[in-house]
């Protein structure tokens, strides 16, 4: 009987420690399987990361791009607009002429021209159907000089020196290019609020 309870024994202690091997077994199967899928969890969110930081660069890239765009879209209508406002007052100035407010406009430039060139003997060039006019005006405002009917415009005149040298442009096409640019910002501002 001893024999048989050493048997029982050795049985009962081996079953325990195949038990125990079998319990360290699956517990170290059981972590081996929760690393692996911490492993493969931290992969799928370090490729997950990289594909968001990746769409996240295109979409920056993409609206840059698109932000450039209209930018630029927006400029060209604006100097559209822009171009568009000086070829309407163009268009205005070949009537001019026949307003009302011509005849002062053109004495003012025409002692404007006079006192900016500071000659004593300027020649005055004026457009041909502007050649009575200024002779009235010359004579209004006590001016004695040449003039040149040589000049092709819209209106107004300029004046120079007898070797033409120095000019003094007054002509309403002049003055539109000369407001055209110092005036870019206050027209934009009104087209554009």
């Amino acid at each position: 009987m001893e024999y048989e309870n050493l048997m029982t024994s050795m049985e009962a202690s081996a079953d325990e420690k195949i038990a125990e091997l079998t319990d360290k077994a699956t517990a170290a199967a059981q972590k081996v399987r929760e690393e692996a899928h911490e492993k493969a969890d931290e992969i799928v969110r370090a490729h997950l990361d990289s594909a968001v930081i990746a769409m996240e660069a295109e979409n920056n890239r993409a609206l840059y791009e698109a932000r450039a765009a209209a930018k630029k879209e927006a400029a060209g209508v604006r100097h559209e607009y822009y171009s568009r406002a000086f070829e309407e007052a163009e268009k205005r100035l070949e009537t001019f002429r026949q307003n009302g407010g011509y005849e002062s406009f053109f004495r003012k430039a025409l002692a404007e021209s006079v006192e900016a060139l500071g000659e004593k003997e300027p020649v005055l060039h004026v457009d041909a159907r502007d050649e009575e006019l200024c002779r009235r005006s010359m004579a209004l405002l006590g001016i004695d000089c040449a003039v040149s009917t040589g000049l092709a415009c819209a209106g107004g005149l300029n004046a120079s020196t007898p070797d033409e040298k120095v000019v003094v442009f007054n002509t309403l096409e002049a003055r539109l290019r000369s407001a055209r640019e110092r005036l870019k910002l206050d027209v934009f501002s009104v087209l554009y609020g």
